[in-house]
């Protein structure tokens, strides 16, 4: 097989990739405080210290449900060299803004 044709293509594919592997996606959950088309922000409280992140939107953010302040969300972000950008937003039940109806 190593001179087959497949056996070939695949050698020379994998010889392409020296490139670094992107690293994993990462998760991050607590309540929006602010949310623009091109960013977001998320506080949350860990061991009785508040913490706020801020992340990058795209148009190919993809958004699960309706975003808005005091709303408890998860957000599955890229860590990169410009930031953490944002490629998943679910908005969970019984935040802030549910217990205001």
């Amino acid at each position: 097989m190593a001179g087959s044709p497949a056996a070939e293509a695949q050698t020379s594919e994998d010889a392409g990739a020296a490139a670094p592997a992107p690293k994993p996606d990462a998760f991050y959950s607590g309540s929006v405080v602010e949310s623009t088309e091109t960013s977001l922000v998320v506080s949350r409280t860990v061991l009785g210290k508040k913490e706020r992140r801020t992340f990058a939107m795209t148009a190919d953010t993809k958004i699960e449900g309706r975003l808005r302040a005091g709303s408890r969300v998860t957000v599955r972000y890229a860590a990169g060299d410009n930031g953490d950008t944002c490629i998943l937003i679910v908005v969970r039940s019984g935040g802030a803004a549910a217990k205001k109806k």
